[in-house]
């Protein structure tokens, strides 16, 4: 995906992970939060450890229904 992306491969890097693909700009903010942004506010960083969490188990369902043999024939996967 990163090798579409930086051949400006834009349907190629969508084919290879949509998950990724479509949710990049929320992991580019959570680099951003995580490294210049300082943790004042406990109950917003305690919110941001929770959406991290429900982001990895949707990667890890969205990784496991892709890889089904049945639904590998999906449009949107």
């Amino acid at each position: 995906m990163v090798d579409s992306l930086l051949s400006f491969d834009i349907k190629g890097a969508r084919e290879a992970n949509p998950f990724i693909f479509f949710t990049s700009p929320f992991l580019l903010f959570e680099i951003i939060y995580e490294f210049l942004i300082p943790h004042k506010n406990k109950r917003f960083h305690r919110i941001n450890n929770i959406i991290l969490i429900i982001y990895c188990i949707a990667l890890l369902a969205f990784g496991v229904i892709r890889n089904i043999p049945q639904l590998n024939s999906s449009p949107i996967l």
